[in-house]
């Protein structure tokens, strides 16, 4: 008789056990970062300047080297670097979770992200706010989650412009409406296929 195979498999399981319940105690802790938002027409907006106003609404809480093993590629790279992650809200809906959180970008030093689990890893799933200038233009999108369809669910709207400094004229603009589907997910929808209330959306006017 050689027991040590079946010790082996026994010592594997163990551990096994023990980073799942390490796992779960971390993506819980993770999740208490987060305020949870409903679909109450939430207006998230970025800022241009690198220093946030005392009173700017999103500020959010630090995300920490401890939950690196939370994320994958860029976003495990820009945490184990020493950069900022912020968690800034929670969205709950169909039993499943979405975090929307800050972080620098080629888009500005604070982009508003979606973040789901997909399998045991947080992924961006969702660009949602930005405001940033380059090449003599200005870019903003702001971000709204509300109930856009009368389903009581949380969804989401983006509207979008690009202006010329000083100015301010718009050179361009758009929106687009993500219903929420099935398992919390958000999924585009055509153009005008939700009628969007007149001047319920307005995109905050930040200064360049």
């Amino acid at each position: 008789m050689k027991p040590f195979p079946f010790i082996l498999l026994l010592a594997a399981l163990s551990i096994g056990a023990l980073n799942a319940q390490s796992l779960s105690g971390k993506s819980a802790a993770f999740a208490a970062l987060f305020e949870e938002i409903q679909a109450n027409d939430f207006h998230l907006y970025a800022h241009f300047g690198d220093k946030l106003p005392a009173d700017y609404a999103y500020t959010g809480r630090k995300v920490g080297k401890k939950f690196t093993g939370l994320f994958t590629g860029e976003y495990r790279n820009m945490l184990e670097e020493g950069k900022d992650l912020y968690a800034v809200a929670r969205i709950k809906n169909e039993g499943a979770e979405a975090y929307i959180i800050r972080l620098p970008s080629n888009k500005g030093p604070h982009t508003f992200y979606l973040f789901e689990w997909q399998g045991e890893a947080l992924q961006p799933v969702q660009l949602l706010a930005y405001a940033f200038c380059a090449d003599g233009n200005c870019y903003q999108q702001d971000c709204w989650v509300a109930d856009l369809n009368g389903d009581s669910n949380a969804d989401l709207l983006t509207r979008f412009r690009r202006t010329l400094p000083g100015s301010g004229q718009v050179l361009a603009e758009n929106e687009q409406v993500y219903l929420q589907k099935d398992a919390g997910r958000f999924g585009i929808v055509p153009q005008g296929a939700v009628k969007v209330e007149q001047g319920r959306f307005e995109m905050e006017e930040l200064a360049y």
